[in-house]
């Protein structure tokens, strides 16, 4: 799915005989996220029509469709390995989520996030409408520690409601956009999203390992520049052990050390397409980014990033 060009396409069911639109719909599903089983309710006369955004493993999907039930099971995801996340924001009828024995169900107002590398079921009835944002697993894990578990996000209020201006402006402006442009308007999105799931996670449990990961990622977001940062220090200046810093980061799936890269690597990228940092060369930006060595940092974006420093800075020309 990742491409560095910005693609806005729309795509419907409407022009098709009624008997190939279930049929199309699977596999139009299948090329915008990944492999599930399908029941339609209404039968195989199915509307649906979709408006996608997508750039650099970010895709913003817009949709309508009749009912339908996706199921992404263990079979699924054994034949189509997908671990991205999608955050669902409907403004228009309600959507269901079932993860084992529980459920969610997602309303205007809500927002849901589910990785498409646990099992779940999605439904919904007639005539929904929702916003579908695709986050790539490395930057939702490594870098904002979300979980597997379906988490409900509320849109009504603070923080909440900036995030869904910014999902439905995200859709609205679909015209306006180059491929960094997208894709740094999506990294804010995940930026807000990140920090509600913490909220979430904080108000069921103050203290353990969510509250330690927790403060150990905004320790992190604020001093990544610091060339000396590593779980040692960080454990030291939150009053924690080093063990106990590893050991809620691990839960998350990553590491003091990753944690630390990809912060600085996104923090280096940021610079390196924002004009006020023209000024720097890529060596100075890696530095105050934090890195000590240039070919080290070089490897590290062009490994994470796939171009290198030069040709993101290029971008500004």
């Amino acid at each position: 799915m990742r491409t560095d060009q910005y693609t806005n396409r729309r795509t419907s069911t409407l022009d098709l005989e009624p008997r190939e639109r279930a049929e199309f719909w699977t596999e139009h599903v299948r090329e915008n996220h990944c492999l599930f089983d399908y029941r339609f309710p209404g039968g195989k006369d199915f509307h649906g029509a979709t408006q996608v955004q997508r750039a650099r493993g970010f895709q913003l999907v817009e949709f309508w469709s009749d009912g339908i039930d996706y199921v992404r099971s263990i079979e699924q995801i054994r034949r189509d390995p997908n671990d991205d996340y999608r955050l669902v924001v409907p403004y228009r009828g309600e959507l269901t989520i079932r993860i084992d024995d529980g459920s969610i169900t997602l309303a205007p107002g809500t927002a849901g996030l589910i990785s498409t590398g646990t099992p779940f079921e999605l439904l919904h009835g007639r005539a929904v409408q929702a916003l579908v944002l695709t986050i790539p697993a490395a930057t939702a894990g490594r870098t904002h520690g979300f979980g597997p578990a379906a988490q409900t996000l509320d849109l009504r209020a603070g923080l909440g409601v900036v995030l869904g201006s910014m999902v439905r402006t995200l859709a609205d402006e679909r015209g306006h956009f180059a491929a960094h442009d997208f894709e740094i308007a999506c990294e804010h999105i995940v930026e807000l999203s990140s920090a509600l799931t913490s909220r979430t996670q904080e108000s069921g449990a103050d203290t353990g390992l969510a509250a330690v990961e927790s403060s150990v990622r905004r320790h992190v977001r604020l001093n990544s520049d610091v060339p000396s940062l590593n779980g040692g220090a960080i454990a030291r200046e939150l009053g924690w052990s080093l063990r106990q810093v590893q050991l809620a980061l691990q839960r998350a799936g990553t590491t003091p050390r990753e944690l630390i890269r990809e912060e600085r690597l996104r923090q280096a990228r940021r610079r390196l397409i924002d004009p006020a940092f023209r000024n720097l060369s890529i060596a100075e930006v890696a530095f105050a980014s934090g890195f000590s060595s240039l070919s080290n940092f070089g490897a590290a974006f062009g490994e994470r990033f796939g171009a290198t420093p030069r040709d993101v800075r290029g971008l500004l020309d």
